[in-house]
């Protein structure tokens, strides 16, 4: 099934593609928005109302579909009409839903929660498992109901592997009587294949087994049934679907997010890849003297600091092993900060580490924290850095590098999320993205005594950057890449803002930026997919259990 020109599936963080229980309806994000499209149709049409809206499921009955946006868990009539709030208290962080034959959704309402349930016309929600982190856990995400509609299939992610969901495992936990037992190792989104199996996912791979839904047991050993599902490894988010009457869905790739490749994109959108070896990148961030980008580059559990070379078109490498992320430079361009975690089975710990650009020596630790961290900007002037800092929400910390290094909040809401931080050249203004009204929108607020605040995106806006001469604001929205002019700085004032392109095809990773703005302020770098058809299609086999069952007859 081929999308509209320009269009391409939303892959980052949350679940992207879902069908109804009885085959006949697609429902998938795209660009930021829902879009639907009947099995017999040729066009898919977008759900109106459903802007940022995040993680489809369907109704038992096919009728409604569930979604979460504004910090709300919805659902709308698939016939259409206005949708309706079925939990008011649901995360801006969502971890995906399931609706069960009784009448209740099950959902994850955060990144580092525990299962809930609700009733599909509101109401009360219940928590039904809760996170041991004596155990190592860190989240429970993606439930998926088995037909006796009590018994949900779950991920549970580990706090030694925050970013990396191929060594999770699958749980049952019966939603009436709390009892829970361990299903499969090494696998992540599972859920009800028909005719007794489960499927799941490892490494881009769709695996089934044998399943008795009445012991919550396997009954052979798991089988690779489909090569290049797509999705989001850094949370377990992948892109597939199976209906009642054994309809797959499912969006092609190698895990888009990461089979990715640097290029020089210009302002009319036209790219050109930069000579530089493939594989897995994400947060491109380009040094104040334009000669080089460091980069994060991802191999299964590890997250290594790279540093590319603009001229030699050379890759280096500056730390070895474990994980770290979201690189920013120094003002004069010859050392690194990063964050960094180390985390042991009941624990995880942060750090912000600085070290210098070439490799040479062994880095300093600046801080360490319990709060996961991102950073996202270091004044030019060398004084504060600028970083997310993750709890159940995320918040803009900001570190004073000169003096007593005093570490400060620049947002607490506990409710909302702050984050993709940017300061402007000039360190007066700092720009972000909050959902403190529902749908994520681009902000700027003075910096550092906050007396002024402007929103300046209209539709959902995320990745804010200003150009190096800070005289401008590009922000993506809804596969478009958007900028704003500075009118005035005194008084603040930016222009409406307005389409610098269409057809952004970026690829981003939760909580990570995925371009930066050349020295020039006439081109970006920017990471894509190194097959962007893959996005632009969604899958779909018919009757697919029957392929299932010969597979696992024949083994082929």
């Amino acid at each position: 099934m081929k999308l509209p020109k320009g269009e391409m599936v939303t892959l980052s963080t949350y679940g992207a593609a879902a069908i109804s229980p009885d085959g006949r309806t697609i429902a998938f994000v795209v660009n930021g928005h829902l879009m639907k499209r009947g099995i017999d149709q040729f066009e898919a049409k977008e759900i109106q109302g459903t802007e940022d809206g995040s993680s489809p499921f369907f109704s038992p009955d096919s009728r409604w579909l569930g979604y979460f946006a504004d910090g709300k868990l919805k659902k709308a009539l698939v016939s259409g009409g206005p949708s309706v709030v079925v939990a008011d208290g649901a995360s801006r962080n969502n971890r995906g839903a399931t609706w069960a034959g009784n009448g209740q959704i099950i959902y994850s309402p955060g990144a580092m929660t525990g299962l809930w349930t609700i009733s599909e016309n509101g109401g009360s929600a219940k928590q039904i498992t809760f996170v041991d982190s004596m155990r190592g856990e860190r989240t429970h995400r993606w439930p998926s109901v088995l037909p006796d509609g009590k018994t949900v299939l779950f991920t549970v992610g580990t706090l030694n592997n925050t970013d990396f969901y191929e060594d999770a495992t699958i749980d049952a936990v019966d939603c009436e009587t709390g009892a829970r037992n361990q299903i499969l190792k090494k696998a992540s989104t599972a859920k009800y294949a028909g005719n007794g199996y489960i499927a799941y996912t490892n490494a881009g791979t769709l695996y089934a087994a044998a399943f008795d839904d009445a012991t919550r047991e396997l009954l052979s050993t798991p089988i690779p049934v489909i090569q290049g599902i797509n999705g989001d490894p850094t949370s377990g988010a992948m892109a597939y679907d199976i209906s009642r009457d054994g309809t797959l869905t499912y969006v092609p790739g190698e895990n888009e997010g990461y089979a990715n490749a640097l290029y020089e994109i210009d302002m009319d959108g036209k790219s050109v890849p930069l000579e530089m070896p493939l594989g897995s990148y994400i947060d491109p961030k380009i040094s104040p003297d334009g000669r080089h980008i460091a980069l994060v580059s991802i191999k299964a559990r590890e997250n290594d600091i790279v540093v590319y070379d603009v001229d030699r078109h050379t890759l280096s490498t500056i730390t070895f092993g474990g994980i770290n992320r979201t690189p920013v430079w120094s003002p004069d361009s010859k050392r690194i900060m990063f964050c960094s975690n180390q985390s042991e089975i009941t624990e995880s710990k942060y750090f912000i580490i600085e070290k210098n650009a070439d490799g040479s020596g062994h880095g300093d630790t600046l801080m360490n924290s319990p709060a996961r961290c991102y950073l996202n900007s270091w004044s030019k002037d060398g004084q504060y850095l600028i970083m997310e800092e993750v709890t159940k929400s995320s918040d803009i910390g900001v570190l004073n590098l000169k003096g007593e290094k005093a570490h400060w909040m620049f947002s607490i809401t506990p409710f909302c999320r702050e984050f993709m931080s940017t300061l402007s050249p000039d360190g007066k203004y700092l720009a972000y993205v909050s959902n403190e009204l529902g749908m994520h929108q681009v902000y700027v607020q003075t910096f550092p005594d906050k007396t002024g605040k402007w929103q300046i995106s209209a539709d959902p806006g995320r990745e804010p950057k200003w150009s190096p001469d800070g005289k401008k604001l590009y922000f993506s929205s809804r596969g478009r890449m958007m900028v704003a002019d500075l009118i005035s700085s005194q008084p603040f004032m930016m222009s409406q803002p307005r389409i610098q392109y269409e057809g952004d095809r970026r690829i981003s990773a939760e909580n990570s930026t995925s371009y930066d703005i050349m020295i020039d302020g006439k081109h970006f770098v920017s990471l894509l997919s190194t097959n962007t058809t893959l996005q632009e299609r969604v899958n779909v086999i018919v009757n697919w259990t029957a392929e299932l069952n010969h597979i696992a007859r024949t083994g082929r």
